[in-house]
Parts: structure tokens; C-alpha cells; sequence
């Protein structure tokens, strides 16, 4: 008789990725295997470890909470985040694995006397009051001037994270955290599977608060050397259709399958660390994979118009794919090239976003028939450009066309290899962010 699985139970703090790991798909809570004792999401983990306010602000802000009408989940985290109790519900719910990423660091903060609040709790609750009521307390501090995390100092700031691991490890010995890194994405399938990236003032949010949440993992990473680290891929792609809206952490179910199997190589504990890691990093590589499938196959939609995918390429992982012709080259610091063939006319594309000293080249194995064709970039620069494109037919011939933003040219025979290059003169770095294509005429 099959022995049937025994339940574990998980509390976490953090994000809402820690929770829809456990309910994207459907199936993870269908499975039974896991039981989620406490989350406590959107509380800063500065605020968390901040003094308790005087027992008569915690009385009106409390009071001004019941006057609205958000969630009683929403209601219970500003609860914990108003009176510093993260740590009490923690150690009331104790459960065999606490799951912790830092994500919640990326919130403003609002300072009342000696004590930081969580802003993004502030704002949810007084947008739940309505129908004429007034809560003229919270309206007030979220009048008041914003911290950024990052401005209160670096030696100030570790210790908050200090104080905020030092109250976890009281609670969960080293082996029984599990630690996800999370971040904000910028681009996002809608329900039709096309991919769109979120508006310019979102993406510039994003990334304040992506800064905010690396510098606060990087320091606790140093912390809890011995906990189980779980990274998410560079460029998780983010689902309109996600069961509670589009967000920069609301991911495709592929992210949230990756995270559930690390989560169950880790509950099971029947591998060595050394090897523990060398799975997960290998289920990372492959949901990286299934996130670059994602944006090369919508990049046929942008070849050789005006669209810049930069947005959605911020961030990507570095590396080489190729999928459908298209070769997409990213590098650390999130710039790339995409080349590759993509329509009937446009036989050829190259788009980058980089700087590069000595100009950018991209090569790709595809046909040139006999025929005329329009060789054009819209790479724009105040320097010198010129354009070289090499191409060799069946006999190792090659033949050299020079231009500098256009140059038509025809081909007599089957020409099956070129290289394209963009040089820029003197050598001088520029921004080569563009769109060249060759266009069968």
C-alpha cells in the first residue's frame, strides 16, 4: 500500500509571489502537499523593525482602518504593520519552512516620530474609505513627504535588515528558510498571448523599486548564507490574465512552476546542499528558456518597424537563443542584439541596444536569392555611420555593399551567409539602438 504524502507547512513574508507559488497553477493547491499557517505580505521589512508607535496612534490609525472598506487581508497586514507584530504572528503560526524574499523593501516609507510605516499600506487603506467617510489621520501622513529606503543610509539600513533577520532567526533556524529573490518585470502577455510591455512611468517605478529590493537581498543573502536560495530567472515575463491583475510580480504560470518544484527539491530534503543547488539552478535555466521563448517569438510583430524592444529586453539574463531564425544575444548589463529573419519582404534584421566602441556586428544564415534589394537602419547617431554588409555565396565569394542609413543593391546568383556590421567612425562609443533591415524590393 502506497504510503500517502505527509503535509508541510509553510508560513511566509514577503511578496505575493511566496503565496501564488502555492495556487498558480491551480493544481500546486489541488495537490494537498503544502499548507500555508501565515503570509504576511506589503510590510516593509524597516517598518517591521521599527519602535512600536504610542498606544494612542496605534488607537486612531486602527480606528481610521475600520472606517475602510478594503480586504480583511489588506486589513490584518496594516494591523501587523501598524502595531510591529510581524514577529509575534510569526512565531504564533510556526510552521516547518518560513519562505522570505525581500521584495516588500522596494515600498516608500512614512516616519511618524521614531517609528516607519509601510506607505503602500497607508494608500490601500484610505482608498477603501468611502461613502463620506473621513479618516483625516492616514490622509495626513500620506500628505507628508515619502523615505526612500535607499536614503536613509546604508549603515542605517543593514541594520533595520540586521534587526529584521536577527527576529526571523529566532524563530526559524538557517535550514528551515527558504529564500526567493523577486523582482519587478516590464512586460506582460495579455489573453491573447501577445506580449506588451507596461507604460514608460511604470517601468521607470519598477526599477526604482527593483534597486531598492536587490540592495536589501544582497546584504541579507549575506546573512543567511545557510538558508535555501531560490532566483528567479532575469526576466520572468508577467500575465494580464493573472488572477489578481497585471502587476510587475504577477508572473506566466511557468515562473510559479519553477518555484513550486525548487520549493519541493528543498521540503523533501533528499538531496545534498551541493547538489540541491545544481537542481534548482538547472529548473532556473529551463524556466529562463521558456522566458526568452516568450519574447523572441513576439519579436517577429517588431521587425523593421519603429518599435524599440528595449523595455521588454531590460534586464535579460546573458546568453544566446535562437528560436524560428531569430538569434537574440543579451548581455550582463541588459543590452542585446536580435538578428535573424523576419517576414516575407524582410529577409534580414538586426535591432540593438547597446554601446559599443568599434561599431556592432550580427551574423545569420539565411538565403538571398537573385533579386534587388534595400539595405536600411534606423540607427540614429551625430557620428559617421557606415553600414557593411558582407555577403558569400556557394563558392566562398564574397562581395562587400557599403552605406551609410540606405543602399539598394541586387544580387545575381544564391548568396546563403552574411555578416552584417555597423561601424561607427573614430571608434567613439555611441548609442546603436535601432532597427537595420534588408528588404527584398
Amino acid at each position: 500500500m502506497k504510503r500517502k504524502k505527509s503535509t508541510i507547512s509553510v508560513s511566509a513574508i514577503g511578496s505575493c509571489v511566496c503565496r501564488d507559488l502555492f495556487e498558480i497553477p491551480s493544481s500546486h493547491t489541488e495537490s494537498g502537499e503544502y499548507k500555508i499557517n501565515a503570509f504576511i505580505q506589503s510590510v516593509s521589512p524597516i517598518s517591521a523593525i521599527s519602535p512600536k508607535p504610542s498606544d494612542e496612534l496605534t488607537e486612531r490609525l486602527l480606528g481610521e482602518l475600520q472606517l475602510s472598506d478594503t480586504t480583511g487581508f489588506y486589513k490584518r497586514n496594516f494591523t501587523i504593520d501598524i502595531k510591529k507584530g510581524a514577529f509575534d504572528y510569526l512565531r504564533e503560526k510556526k510552521s516547518d519552512y518560513l519562505i522570505v524574499d525581500f521584495s516588500s523593501n522596494r515600498y516608500e516609507l512614512i516616519k511618524i516620530g521614531n517609528s516607519f510605516f509601510t506607505t503602500a499600506l497607508f494608500e490601500n487603506a484610505h482608498a477603501g474609505v468611502k461613502d463620506g467617510k473621513e479618516a483625516p489621520l492616514l490622509l495626513k501622513y500620506l500628505n507628508t513627504e515619502k523615505t526612500d529606503p535607499l536614503k536613509i543610509g546604508e549603515a542605517e539600513l543593514k541594520s533595520y535588515i540586521d534587526g529584521y533577520i536577527d527576529e526571523i532567526l529566532k524563530i526559524y533556524p538557517q535550514k528551515r528558510i527558504i529564500f526567493i529573490s523577486s523582482k519587478n518585470t516590464y512586460a506582460y502577455l495579455d489573453g491573447n498571448g501577445e506580449l506588451f510591455t507596461l507604460s514608460q512611468r511604470t517601468r521607470a517605478r519598477y526599477k526604482a523599486e527593483n534597486e531598492r529590493i536587490r540592495i536589501a537581498q544582497e546584504y541579507a543573502r549575506e546573512r543567511l548564507g545557510k538558508a535555501h536560495f531560490i532566483d528567479l530567472p532575469d526576466i520572468p515575463v508577467g500575465n494580464s490574465s493573472h488572477k489578481w491583475g497585471v502587476h510587475g510580480m504577477h508572473y506566466n504560470a511557468s515562473v510559479y512552476e519553477y518555484l513550486y518544484s525548487a520549493i519541493e527539491l528543498i521540503t523533501r530534503g533528499k538531496l545534498s546542499r551541493n547538489k540541491e543547488k545544481a537542481a534548482i539552478e538547472r529548473l532556473k535555466s529551463d524556466c529562463a528558456r521558456l522566458q526568452v521563448d516568450i519574447y523572441t517569438s513576439a519579436v517577429q510583430e517588431y521587425a523593421g518597424a519603429k518599435n524599440n524592444l528595449l523595455p521588454f529586453l531590460d534586464g535579460v539574463c546573458a546568453g544566446i537563443w535562437t528560436r524560428d531564425g531569430l538569434t537574440l544575444t543579451t548581455r550582463e548589463d541588459g543590452t542585446y542584439t536580435l538578428c535573424g529573419a523576419a517576414s516575407k519582404n524582410t529577409v534580414f534584421y538586426l535591432q540593438s541596444g547597446h554601446k559599443n566602441p568599434l561599431g556592432d556586428w550580427a551574423s545569420a544564415n539565411f538565403e538571398l536569392k537573385a533579386g534587388k534589394y534595400r539595405f536600411t537602419t534606423g540607427v540614429k547617431t551625430d557620428k559617421e555611420l557606415n553600414i557593411q554588409l558582407v555577403i558569400t555565396d556557394k563558392s566562398n565569394n564574397r562581395r562587400w555593399i557599403n552605406g551609410d542609413y540606405s543602399a539598394d543593391f541586387s544580387i545575381d546568383g544564391d548568396f546563403v551567409y552574411s555578416l552584417v556590421r555597423v561601424m561607427i567612425s573614430e571608434g567613439k562609443s555611441v548609442d546603436l539602438t535601432g532597427i537595420i533591415t534588408i528588404e527584398r524590393l
